[in-house]
């Protein structure tokens, strides 16, 4: 059974939340760090919707509405 979506959010946001406390960079550095993570994050995304998009229209177009 897989964890509830809220469960992981909220797990994964103490997990970034103690790392980001925990490296005693300054909040300077660490947006320098996050944003060159968020960059990737949003071309993922974007590629990841892309393709469900595809496979809908596809299955849409094979197997109709």
């Amino acid at each position: 059974m897989s964890k509830p979506a809220s469960m992981a959010i909220r797990e994964f946001e103490e997990k970034l939340e103690e790392s980001i406390n925990n490296s005693g960079l300054p909040p300077v550095i660490v947006e320098m760090v996050l944003r060159g993570y968020y960059i990737q994050i949003k071309e993922m995304a974007k590629r990841q919707a892309d393709e469900e998009e595809a496979a809908f229209k596809s299955e849409v177009r094979d197997n109709g509405e």
